[in-house]
């Protein structure tokens, strides 16, 4: 039996070994450590499935060819205090192809600062933002990115535009409650979910098209769709 026979097997236990997979990313020393993380996830699963101890072998060789993707160390986080602005950073910090952004709230200097460096490092950053992110916005990160040459546009086709999403690369997707602000790590209770498939992010990203077709440049005149609200701060 070969790894694509054996593959098909397991994928009954697909969203299984995804779990595993995911909670081995507490273990800091199998990150970089492919191999390792795979006889992890195959210890724990073969004791949850003994029939398939006597190919361990197999089953680290699948895992390894199942998640090859390099943003396979995402997992939750959440807030206050979880670490989900260091993890999107590291993130950010790894990208090497595109970054798409969808942001409601948008001032953490960290989150900007990150965006900031992989545009400079010659990622292709592209950001829209709610409408409540304008050049007269206190604290809003629009402006420190357009200035560093990243395209921002604003999105007033909505009430609000509540979305906050990251699409590293084509092929993972960080999204959730977390608003893109210091408050949301440090005060408010929110999560951030990360996902590593492929299929997923291109449907993240065709959204993210749609909100950046109807949005304007950031300075630019904004064609409201409805009268905007008075918004709170997040």
């Amino acid at each position: 039996m070969n790894c694509a026979e054996f593959a098909a097997i397991l994928s009954a236990y697909a969203n299984e070994l995804r779990d595993l997979y995911a909670q081995s990313s507490t273990e800091d020393q199998l990150l970089d450590n492919p191999e390792a993380r795979a006889n992890w996830v195959t210890v724990r699963f073969t004791k949850l499935h003994p029939e398939f101890a006597g190919f361990r072998n197999l089953v680290i060789r699948t895992l390894l060819a199942m998640f090859s993707s390099p943003w396979t160390w995402l997992t939750v986080k959440f807030s206050p205090a979880g670490g989900a602005t260091d993890q999107i950073v590291t993130a950010l910090g790894k990208c090497k192809q595109t970054v798409r952004v969808l942001a409601y709230s948008f001032t953490s200097k960290p989150i900007i600062d990150a965006l900031i460096s992989a545009k400079r490092r010659g990622v292709d950053v592209q950001i829209v933002l709610d409408h409540s992110n304008t050049p007269s916005s206190k604290d809003s990160g629009g402006g420190p990115c357009a200035a560093a040459g990243i395209p921002v546009r604003v999105d007033a086709m909505h009430r609000i535009m509540h979305d906050k999403v990251l699409i590293l690369d084509g092929q993972a997707v960080m999204t959730g409650s977390f608003n893109f602000s210091g408050a949301a790590e440090t005060a408010n209770a929110e999560n951030s979910l990360s996902t590593w498939d492929a299929a997923t992010a291109a449907r993240y990203e065709a959204d993210w098209q749609t909100h950046w077709d109807h949005s304007h440049p950031w300075g630019g005149t904004a064609h409201f769709a409805m009268t905007p609200p008075v918004l709170p701060e997040f």
